[in-house]
């Protein structure tokens, strides 16, 4: 651009020019703010940024292909002072000295923690990696508990003659005292295969003990067993005395324990420190049906069987007799009977958090499934695939199942109406499954339990806080929009607001309720509405139907609001 020469008296011409100019002049300023923008910036940002990478620990270990902008500590200066270096493009330049002995500390410190957990982590990727081929076979193990020699000389023979193997929980305090093993004959079973568990340190009730007491108890007994050479990682809860606070205790110090009796095996997923066991010997005297059942039901939901046996109740020819029936009926059906070590390698678990006062958990078994308590504990039955005989144990275990049932399969079911069967087979023992059969369309729902013997009982009317499914008929020219409900004390509560019809009688119907319960007046809770009338203890019920007595005839006209607020008592 030429510069313009501006002579003489100011004119159109002149000015003309004078905007021109200055036109070409904004448009080189604006021509170079764009680059500066596009180049110029650029550069500075290239120039400043920093790319934070992993330190090194000497000058000598930053790399050569870095990129530019990539940033360093260096924990060792020649000087000992740690500094950070930032490479231009072209090489490492020195931009900070700082005392690093805390960022080294923690750096350290959480290598040593990644690497623990990177090991543990991996652990449980081998025990997935190693397990995951399906369900796991079939399984059972038997466990003596106390340790007597009687295991030796009584049990030991029969397992022996049949070629199985069992397990021995220890008192470690009693070990060599007495009628108890010592240590050298239990390294006899374990050198002939059979596996040694702990059974506390002096057979006591766990929850009498306060916490110090408890972690002497398990942690004692532990040491004590490992000491005598015994690799122990399961513990036997003494007398089946346990609590979420003893379970959670022993978490801490054996990998899996056995908490209790029960006629039911453990299904998956099992709680690693809440197995279940059947007891047999002389104390209970069950006959062989008892353990064919409990071995049947075991083969068809897959769950892991364990038998408890004592052996110094264990005298009678007849429950020898059982013994040898119960293992015969394992083998026969391909059931194999093997350590607690090998049995959790199938049915314990790769990975485990479960809160034992909540019962709240996250599972992945050794077979590669997760579980949790609120992710896989509903399932769906197909449509009219249970019926009110289906028994308990046909009901996926540890789960609430829904089935839903058509009119034309309802029968047998409650009204004989259609509806939604829910069935909480969580325990999944024997008088502990509870059913729900809730009637399509409508509020009704009606119960019942299994027994101890696993019976299902009669369905009952529940009676539940909210509203009744009750339909409600006027009477005499009354109107208006009751409701009806019930709450946790079995009582119904008949509240709403009525306009009042004919008041010809002393006493007048004004409705009528059709569920069938008779409700029987209790107490009467008055209405705070303005300007309305409140029943005050003169509205009563009989067999269903809804009166209003003389009182409250007297001071109303038709037409007048009257609103009801009552509480009574079913019969």
């Amino acid at each position: 651009m030429g510069p313009y020469e501006l002579k003489g008296p100011i004119s159109d011409d002149s000015l003309n020019k004078t905007n021109t100019m200055f036109k070409e002049l904004y448009g080189v300023v604006n021509n170079l703010v764009g680059t500066i923008t596009d180049e110029v910036y650029e550069k500075v940002i290239d120039g400043s940024k920093l790319n934070w990478k992993n330190p090194v620990d000497t000058y000598e270990e930053l790399p050569s292909d870095a990129s530019e902008g990539d940033t360093r500590m260096v924990r060792e200066g020649e000087d000992g002072v740690s500094k950070i270096y930032r490479y231009n493009g072209e090489s490492w330049k020195e931009i900070q000295e700082i005392d690093a002995t805390a960022i080294n500390e923690v750096d350290s410190r959480l290598s040593t923690s990644l690497t623990e957990k990177t090991t543990h982590l991996n652990s449980i990727s081998i025990k997935l990696t190693e397990t995951t081929k399906g369900k796991p076979v079939h399984t059972s193990m038997f466990i003596l508990d106390d340790g007597y020699k009687l295991d030796l000389t009584l049990i030991k023979p029969i397992f022996d003659e049949k070629g199985i193997i069992g397990n021995t929980a220890l008192i470690s305090d009693r070990v060599g005292t007495g009628a108890y093993m010592t240590a050298s004959e239990a390294q006899g079973l374990v050198d002939s295969g059979w596996e040694i568990a702990s059974h506390s340190k002096t057979h006591t009730h766990l929850t009498s003990l306060s916490d110090e007491e408890l972690v002497q108890e398990l942690k004692g007994s532990r040491d004590a067993l490992r000491n005598m050479g015994f690799d122990v990682n399961a513990f036997v809860t003494p007398f089946s005395d346990n609590d979420a606070r003893t379970r959670s205790a022993i978490r801490k110090y054996f990998d899996h324990s056995f908490s209790r009796m029960s006629a039911a095996p453990n299904a998956i997923p099992v709680n690693m420190h809440d197995l279940k066991r059947t007891n047999m010997g002389d104390d209970v005297s069950r006959p062989f049906s008892y353990y064919k059942e409990y071995i049947d039901r075991g083969i068809k939901e897959n769950s892991l069987m364990i038998i408890c046996l004592h052996s110094n109740q264990f005298g009678s020819e007849e429950q020898k007799e059982v013994l040898k029936q119960t293992i015969d009926y394992l083998k026969s059906n391909n059931v194999d009977i093997t350590t607690i070590s090998e049995a959790m390698k199938r049915y314990g678990n790769a990975f485990e958090m479960w809160n034992e006062y909540t019962g709240q958990h996250t599972v992945i078994s050794n077979s590669g499934e997760m579980f949790g308590s609120d992710l896989d504990y509903m399932v769906r039955l197909d449509t009219n695939s249970a019926t009110p005989e289906t028994p308990y144990n046909e009901f996926p275990p540890n789960k609430i199942s829904f089935c839903k049932i058509t009119a034309s399969n309802s029968s047998e079911f409650p009204e004989n109406r259609a509806g939604i069967l829910i069935t909480d087979n969580r325990v999944n023992e024997d008088g502990y499954t509870s059913q729900y059969y809730k009637i399509l369309g409508r509020v009704t729902e009606y119960s019942r339990s299994t027994n101890t013997s696993g019976n299902w009982g009669s369905f009952e009317k529940v009676i539940t806080d909210g509203l009744v499914d009750a339909s409600i008929t006027y009477n005499n020219n009354w109107s208006g929009n009751l409701e009806v409900s019930k709450n946790k004390l079995d009582q119904v509560i008949i509240r709403g607001r009525l306009t009042a019809g004919d008041i010809s009688t002393p006493r007048t119907q004004v409705a009528s309720l059709s569920p069938g319960f008779n409700p029987k007046i209790l107490t009467a809770i008055p209405s705070i509405i303005p300007n309305s009338n409140v029943v005050n203890g003169v509205m009563v019920t009989v067999g269903g139907s809804v009166f209003v007595g003389k009182p409250l005839i007297d001071e109303i006209q038709t037409g007048e609001f009257v609103d009801i607020n009552f509480i009574y008592q079913v019969e």
